[in-house]
């Protein structure tokens, strides 16, 4: 049932009291002049003149800030809002500190027409730009996916700085100005040790514009994406808080469970054909013909290494004498690497690396084949079979793909969000 303009009224009274005890000084009135603003509106409420946030209720207003190749949040949260019968604007960037990245942009493009993107470092673009893109209206979701290359587990030993993880704090600066309903980001687990300077910054500027973050490090395969794959999620409302979604899989499902059992590579992949090599599409259309069903020409020695790894396991099962020599004698790193995942188990985390056997264990569990294709990683990372990828190189559809939210998960956060929206805020129009 929908609250009374007097009882919302005091709600939101209640909430920017706590956090301005929170935040003295300049947050403190900054904060103040909030509540004396939304009581104005309250009242406006309350007289029964037509409210503008009535009006921008009417359509599901997201903006995705795509901070890099992060290719399909849109499109599966544009879903999730489709299917509970609310329209939808989305205003998407894809932007870098450092480079554009063209391909993931042309890709964009192609897979959402009627998208504005804006593809421009996003330090360069302002509030009041995107505002207007919005038509004006209320922002419903801000979703981020800041780089996750500094606070990944994979760059432990480099030291250098990465100006890249300054963007967690744009995004901030940005929900600030913008004040959305919601706010989601996700990242890697890493961001909260590694990055724990600046996720605790993100967190205190957040709570300072009067929204209430959770966050989870989550295990994408409960919620039934075919990879072991953990997430740092976090959902914030603006005064009010969203607990995460319930879990549908499981690894291990008890008796009597309601939890399906994590899916499995041959639930996604076994089915599809014998792909071809890279060389060989070059020679027959190029490989955006074949729809990127596509694998690597491999030198010899990879290719015997690839021969001799036992489906599931590790490279220690590979002979001394094959292994590359700086993965013998007392090397105790990556041990994924040059091995073949099994039908039986759960995908390994889709990375940039997602084709290259030195990466990973990226190889097929079939002996007659080498690594899984481009087009089987997207799959396993619940692409959509159509999703065109707009370019002729490899390494850029790899980095796609080993850098997207996986958009199953966007549509279950999406249908979530709009669940929460409805309960703990304003009911969405119809």
């Amino acid at each position: 049932m929908r609250k009374s303009a007097w009882e919302r009224f005091q709600q939101i009274s209640k909430i920017n009291e706590r956090v301005a005890r929170a935040y003295p000084g300049a947050q403190q009135e900054e904060i103040r002049k909030r509540t004396l603003d939304m009581a104005e509106t309250i009242a406006k409420s309350a007289r029964g003149d037509e409210l503008e946030d009535e009006q921008t209720v009417e359509s599901f207003v997201q903006l995705s800030l795509l901070l890099g190749p992060h290719i399909t949040l849109d499109e599966k949260l544009k879903e999730a809002a489709e299917t509970k019968g609310h329209s939808l604007e989305v205003v998407s960037t894809i932007l870098q500190t450092a480079r554009i990245d063209t391909a993931a942009a042309n890709t964009y493009r192609r897979n959402h027409p009627q998208t504005n993107l804006i593809e421009r470092d996003i330090c360069e673009v302002t509030a009041s730009e995107l505002r207007k893109l919005c038509g004006g209206k209320q922002i419903s979701l801000l979703a981020g996916c800041a780089p996750c290359q500094g606070f990944c587990s994979l760059t432990v030993k480099n030291k250098r700085k990465d100006p890249r993880n300054e963007l967690v704090l744009q995004m901030a600066t940005l929900i600030r100005q913008l004040a959305p309903t919601v706010v989601m980001m996700e990242n890697v687990p890493g961001l909260e040790k590694r990055g724990k300077r600046i996720f605790r910054k993100f967190l205190a500027r957040l709570r300072a514009a009067g929204y209430w973050p959770r966050w989870q490090v989550i295990q994408m395969a409960d919620y039934g994406i075919p990879q072991s794959r953990r997430r740092l999620v976090l959902f914030a409302g603006r005064g009010f808080a969203i607990p995460f979604p319930k879990a549908t899989h499981t690894k291990n499902p008890q008796l009597k469970s309601k939890l399906k059992k994590w899916l499995t590579l041959r639930d996604v992949i076994a089915k599809q054909p014998k792909p071809i090599t890279m060389s060989k599409a070059g020679n027959k259309g190029g490989p955006r013909k074949h729809n990127w069903h596509i694998v690597r020409d491999l030198q010899p020695q990879v290719a015997a290494r690839l021969n001799a790894a036992i489906p599931g396991k590790t490279w220690l099962s590979l002979k001394k004498s094959i292994r590359p020599k700086c993965h013998r004698g007392d090397y105790n790193g990556f041990t994924n690497v040059y091995g073949r995942m099994s039908w039986q188990q759960t995908p390994v985390t889709m990375t940039g690396g997602c084709t290259t056997a030195c990466k990973g264990r990226f190889g097929h569990p079939n002996k007659s084949r080498t690594t899984i294709s481009v087009r089987e990683a997207a799959l396993i990372q619940s692409f959509p079979r159509g999703y065109k990828f707009d370019t002729d190189c490899m390494e850029a559809v790899c980095e796609m793909i080993g850098n997207a939210v996986p958009p199953k998960f966007a549509r279950v956060a999406g249908k979530h969000i709009l669940e929460e929206l409805e309960k703990c805020h304003e009911p969405l129009a119809r």
